[in-house]
């Protein structure tokens, strides 16, 4: 089955359609090398799932035209929900414009997601936990990292970002409370061993630099509105 760029090889499924979208009960399709599953309701304004997973996917070419086309395909959407997501083994690489980036290993679990609510993008709702086998950007490489998140309602929680480096490590956490007026934020950083030969650093600056560094960052602030 082809729609434009998509492809989906030996798709299965058990659907009914109505005013409201077209309702999975099951699908299943072969995708980039890897498999697809879901269940739930889908419209053009609204997607429901109630499950997600995504097995073994390697998107290697045209990764800028995929990124925009999820901003785009976002920007039309009411809503995105996902009760359970669970995304193993994929792997994405962009080498079509610099800074070059990639990830491999990529393993995804997800709970209660909220990610479009009235027509905006956010972390709205859930609990997500992503690891890496491999990640790099540019010339700064990770291995092993972890990423751990959770919001109830807009209380947004960055519980641990670690990544490893060759010679160090960077770690994070942060919280950003949007159930208040004031809305306060903190966040907080600690790297050792960070190499600082990259090239997206480099340009913006109007001299060079190299080797390693350290750096400790905490930082917090309101952002409820403009007076505040």
């Amino acid at each position: 089955m082809t729609y434009q760029d998509l492809q989906l090889i030996a798709p299965t499924a058990k659907l009914a359609v109505s005013d409201k979208g077209i309702t999975f009960d099951e699908f299943d399709a072969d995708y980039k090398e890897g498999r697809i599953q879901l269940e739930g309701r889908i419209s053009p304004s609204d997607v429901q799932l109630k499950q997600l997973r995504m097995s073994g996917i390697k998107w290697l070419e045209n990764t800028s035209e995929l990124v925009s086309s999820l901003h785009q395909a976002a920007q039309s959407l009411n809503t995105l929900s996902i009760d359970e997501l669970d995304v193993n083994n994929g792997q994405i690489i962009q080498i079509e414009r610099k800074p070059y980036w990639q990830l491999s290993g990529v393993n995804i679990e997800g709970g209660q997601l909220s990610l479009i609510k009235d027509g905006k993008a956010g972390f709205f709702n859930g609990h997500l936990e992503v690891t890496a086998n491999n990640a790099s950007l540019d010339q700064l490489l990770t291995t092993q990292a972890m990423i751990r998140a959770s919001s109830q309602q807009g209380d947004v929680r960055l519980e641990r970002a670690f990544l490893p480096l060759p010679s160090g490590y960077i770690e994070a956490n942060g919280k950003w409370d949007q159930t208040t007026l004031c809305a306060p934020w903190t966040f907080s950083l600690h790297g050792d061993g960070i190499p600082l030969e990259q090239a997206w650093i480099q340009w913006r600056l109007p001299f060079s630099l190299g080797g390693l560094a350290e750096i400790e960052l905490d930082l917090s602030g309101l952002s409820g509105d403009y007076s505040m």
